[in-house]
C-alpha cells in the first residue's frame, strides 16, 4: 500500500510536468526546474512513507 502511494504520487507529479509541456511552456530551464520540483517533493516523502 505504502509503494502504491508513493507511484500515485509520483505519478501525479509527472502528470503536472506532462500538462505543463502540453501549454507549450518548455525549454532547458523549464524542464531543469520540472525534474528538480519533482525530486524535491518526492525526497521527503520517500523519507516519510516508504523507508
Amino acid at each position: 500500500m505504502v509503494k502504491f502511494r508513493y507511484l500515485a504520487y509520483f505519478a501525479h507529479m509527472v502528470d503536472d510536468c506532462a500538462r505543463e509541456i502540453n501549454l507549450g511552456i518548455m525549454d532547458l530551464s523549464w524542464w531543469t526546474n520540472c525534474v528538480f520540483k519533482i525530486q524535491c517533493r518526492v525526497h521527503p516523502f520517500i523519507a516519510k512513507y516508504a523507508l
